[in-house]
């Protein structure tokens, strides 16, 4: 009875081994990222972009997005044959890519004045869109809402001249949920906004420039019924 306990427990054993292998097989390659973001920006992207562009795609996965999300973040750039940029609003995007799928990080969005808000809007569809400030890749897993289901959170700017900053939660577990805090900062020079993270429900926002970063607030969810909402709380 004990050997065949002990050839049960070696069988499992090896299961859980080939399963742990296959899965760190899962991640793709860049070349298979770039393939997949390609045939996002030609087919489902909302605007028309030339063929001959050169896609340049880098992988900023962390190893905790890995370990938490099963998933890899991409960084795109475009270039032109002449060497210029492009103006399709994607250079310096990024892409959450989970199962084959791609997910656009660097959402479209709208000012809606009756609400005074920012609005998400699908991608391509209006001229606006959060764009990555710097070169800070500052992806953050948490859990703010304890429901063990994990959240990307992170900080995109908006406009030009005028830069503010944003705070974005993605929660991918939930829907593709896309929050946006219900602030915008105002940036001045070589500023941009990060998140540090002391556990998964304390979250906090600084703002770093080249010589010192401060704490300006924290963040959390906020649930009602179904519904999430991100929220800034500012430092006293």
């Amino acid at each position: 009875m004990k050997k065949y306990l002990i050839i049960f427990i070696l069988i499992l054993a090896g299961l859980y081994s080939c399963e742990k292998k296959q899965n760190v097989n899962d991640r793709i390659s860049i070349s298979e990222a770039e393939k997949l973001i390609k045939n996002w920006v030609y087919n489902d992207y909302g605007r028309e972009v030339n063929t001959t562009v050169i896609f340049h795609v880098e992988e900023i996965t962390s190893d905790e997005i890995w370990n938490r999300l099963h998933a890899q973040v991409y960084a795109l750039s475009l270039r032109s044959e002449d060497g210029n940029v492009p103006g399709y609003g994607l250079n310096g995007r990024r892409f959450f890519i989970k199962n084959q799928q791609v997910f656009d990080l660097c959402r479209n969005y709208v000012w809606d004045w009756p609400s005074n808000k920012y609005v998400v809007v699908e991608s391509g569809s209006n001229g606006s869109y959060f764009y990555v400030g710097d070169t800070l890749n500052n992806l953050v897993v948490t859990d703010l809402d304890s429901d063990n289901i994990p959240e990307l959170c992170f900080s995109l700017n908006s406009g030009s001249g005028k830069i503010r900053s944003h705070l974005i939660c993605y929660i991918h577990g939930l829907y593709n949920q896309y929050l946006v805090a219900d602030t915008a900062f105002r940036l001045y020079t070589n500023k941009i906004t990060k998140f540090v993270k002391e556990d998964d429900q304390h979250v906090f926002a600084y703002q770093v420039n080249d010589y010192e970063e401060s704490k300006i607030g924290k963040v959390s969810l906020e649930i009602n019924g179904s519904e999430r909402k991100f929220v800034f709380t500012p430092q006293d």
